[in-house]
């Protein structure tokens, strides 16, 4: 900007340009700046230009000439002010503003940019009987350039450590100030996201202050549902505070929550047809591992109310990797008034993944028949027998 700012200089001088500095030929009055500037934002300086010499300036022009973290200014060619009038009883002043962008990577810091005045007027110093010269006058402004809070959140840890579904967890996060002012009364307002839920003393989290480059923590309660598939769930979270000058302002982020891989089971019937007032019958089904993960240590037990007493409720597994199946077997003797139908049980699964205990409960049946109506069966069966034997032998004999 400094290069662009003289090449245009030496296209307006006509003659030598004398670099006068702070002569305050021209004094700056009132002069307006904004009373917070941050990086990135685009300010104005606006001032009224008083010409305090003895005789008028012709040819005035003005522009701001300064280097990072300033990056443009607007006009982007001096500014012409045609003529400076002089007055015994009070010079009038010329209102100017100038824009200037900051840079969005600068640092909290005063920093200096200069209004430049370049302007014709008599001189005693031109020949030996004076004439108009061009002169240059350079007026510095400081300009503070406040930080800017940059808040992000991150995950410092769960627990548990791994998170799955049917969880109950606790998330750690950190809220960390990237930028170069401290902030105040953090407020945190996250949000559920679908299979994962916020318990209601997690809906409003609050952070008293978080310094430049510092963090600071809190924790998240969440509740996993129970059939959640493995994976990154992202939780929006809106986030209120105040700068150093109290200003309340608001920023958007989001938390991850991990939900790590599990084992998961289905079971149907295999061999679960009994009679009523059966002893000890073996009933059998397929245990089938539906999950991502392999489950170690799995036990199987049955559950049944009436008509049935379990007489070996307990079946062992080991392990069962995911994609296998198994038989898994129980016995049960069943009442001998019990009625033909559908009787619901539940099968509790046991196992651990990663020495963490899990357990789940399978809905399943088994199917009783009367015993009369299988005694009726079989008497059906022989009487059909027998009328086929009378009538063989009725057909053999009068072949005979």
């Amino acid at each position: 900007m400094r290069a662009f700012a003289l090449a245009v200089i030496g296209l307006l001088t006509v003659g030598i340009v004398h670099a006068v500095g702070g002569e305050g030929v021209v004094v700056m009055e009132n002069i307006a700046l904004p009373q917070d500037v941050y990086p990135g934002d685009n300010i104005t300086i606006s001032f009224d230009a008083r010409n305090a010499w003895y005789g008028a300036l012709r040819d005035v022009y003005v522009y701001l000439e300064g280097g990072p973290p300033f990056l443009k200014t607007s006009p982007t060619e001096p500014k012409r002010i045609r003529k400076m009038e002089w007055s015994w009883v009070g010079s009038p002043t010329v209102p100017i503003s100038l824009d200037l962008e900051v840079d969005e990577t600068a640092t909290e810091g005063s920093y200096t940019v200069n209004v430049v005045f370049i302007y014709t007027r008599y001189s005693d110093a031109v020949g030996t009987r004076g004439g108009y010269e061009r002169f240059k006058q350079v007026e510095p402004i400081t300009i503070k350039i406040r930080g800017r809070p940059e808040l992000k959140v991150v995950v410092k840890s769960s627990s548990p450590e791994k998170i799955r579904p049917g969880d109950l967890a606790e998330v750690r996060i950190s809220v960390v100030n990237l930028g170069s002012e401290k902030v105040r009364n953090v407020l945190l307002y996250p949000k559920g996201s679908p299979p994962v839920d916020l318990l209601w003393y997690s809906e409003v989290l609050y952070i008293n202050e978080i310094p430049p480059q510092g963090q600071g923590s809190v924790s998240l309660a969440v509740d996993v549902a129970e059939k959640a598939a493995a994976g990154d769930y992202s939780l929006p979270m809106r986030i209120s505070y105040e700068d150093g000058s109290g200003k309340r302002l608001e920023t958007d982020a989001v938390v991850t929550v991990t939900v790590d891989e599990i084992a998961d089971f289905e079971v149907r019937p295999v061999l679960n047809d009994v009679t009523a007032g059966e002893r000890d019958v073996m009933i059998t089904y397929e245990l089938r591992n539906i999950g991502s993960l392999e489950a170690e240590d799995v036990k199987a037990v049955l559950k049944a109310s009436y008509p049935f007493t379990p007489t070996g409720n307990e079946y062992f597994v080991g392990s069962l990797k995911p994609g296998s199946k198994t038989e898994i077997a129980f016995h049960v003797d069943i009442d001998d008034d019990a009625s033909a139908q559908r009787y619901p049980v539940d099968i509790i699964l046991q196992w651990k993944e990663e020495d963490r205990d899990y357990s789940d409960k399978l809905s399943s049946y088994i199917y009783v028949e009367k015993a009369e109506e299988t005694q009726s069966y079989y008497a059906l069966g022989l009487l059909i027998l027998l009328a086929l034997a009378v009538a063989a032998r009725k057909f053999f004999k009068k072949r005979a």
